[in-house]
C-alpha cells in the first residue's frame, strides 16, 4: 500500500452526470487512491446542476469500486459556496453510508454540531484547516485546538489548507507547525503545484478540462498523474535511505 493517500478532489468539477463518472475513471487512470466529491441538496439555483440523486451517488460509488479507487465525499449543510449553517443530518447520514473515511471541509472546522455529529459515526476523519473568514485563508491554532476537542476519540488527520482561489502562497511550512497537535498532518492543496512531497495524505483538486467551476485550482489527468509520480518518487527515495 502506498505511504501517501492521494485524493483526487473532484468536488463539483462536472457539468453533468456523465462527466462525474468520467472524473472517477480518470482519477483512477491518474493514479489517485481515492476520488472525492461534495454532496448536498436543496440549496437553490446557483449550484443545483451539481446536485445528484441518491441513486446517482450510488452509481458513482459503484463506478469507483469497478475502477478499484476509493470513494469519498464531503457532506454539506447548505451551499458549499456560502456554507450556510442549517443543520442537515440526513446528508451526513447518507455520506456515511458510502465512505470509510469522513472529510470535514475547512468552513465546518468551527461548527461544533457538525464536527460532533461526524465524530459520532466512529470513522477516521480528515480535517481541513483552511478558513473562509480569516484573511490569510487559514484557521487559527486556537480554532483547530477547539475542533480537535469536539473530535476527541476519533482518529484525525489534519490537512494543511489555505482557502484561497487561486492560491499564490501555499504556506507549506505550516505543515510542521500543525504537528504540535500530536496527530497526523497532510495537505489539502489549492495550488497547481505538481512537486508535492509524500505527506500521509495529499488532496488535490482534479478536473477533466478547463470547463469546470474550480479549473484555476485543479490539475487535469496528465498533470495529476505527474504529481502522483513525483510523490511516489519521493517515497522511493526515502525507502532506499
Amino acid at each position: 500500500m502506498p505511504s501517501t493517500l492521494v485524493i483526487a478532489e473532484a468536488g463539483v468539477n462536472y457539468n453533468n452526470f456523465d462527466e462525474a463518472m468520467k472524473l472517477v475513471e480518470y482519477a483512477a487512470f491518474a493514479g489517485a487512491n481515492a476520488v472525492k466529491f461534495q454532496i448536498f441538496w436543496g440549496i437553490g439555483k446557483e449550484l443545483s446542476k451539481y446536485e445528484l440523486t441518491k441513486e446517482g451517488w450510488k452509481q458513482l460509488y459503484n463506478c469507483a469500486n469497478y475502477h478499484a479507487i476509493g470513494f469519498m465525499a464531503t457532506a454539506h449543510w447548505g451551499s458549499p459556496l456560502t456554507f450556510y449553517k442549517e443543520e442537515d443530518y440526513d446528508v451526513i447520514d447518507f455520506v456515511d453510508s458510502l465512505v470509510l473515511v469522513h472529510k470535514i471541509a475547512s468552513p465546518y472546522l468551527t461548527n461544533e454540531k457538525y464536527c460532533k455529529y461526524i465524530a459520532s459515526k466512529g470513522k477516521p476523519i480528515l480535517l481541513s484547516t483552511g478558513s473562509v473568514k480569516n484573511k490569510d485563508g487559514m484557521a487559527k491554532m486556537s480554532e483547530i485546538k477547539q475542533a480537535l476537542t469536539w473530535l476527541k476519540g476519533s482518529k484525525v488527520c489534519l490537512l494543511h489548507c489555505v482557502s484561497k482561489y487561486p492560491l499564490k502562497n501555499p504556506h507549506y511550512e505550516r505543515i510542521l507547525k500543525l504537528k504540535k497537535f500530536g496527530v497526523s498532518v497532510g495537505l489539502s492543496d489549492h495550488s497547481t503545484n505538481k512537486m508535492i512531497q509524500c505527506w500521509p495524505v495529499v488532496e488535490k483538486h482534479f478536473k477533466l478540462d478547463d470547463n469546470c467551476i474550480d479549473s484555476n485550482v485543479s490539475l487535469n489527468p496528465n498533470e495529476f498523474r505527474e504529481m502522483v509520480r513525483n510523490i511516489r518518487n519521493y517515497e522511493s527515495m526515502f525507502k532506499t535511505r
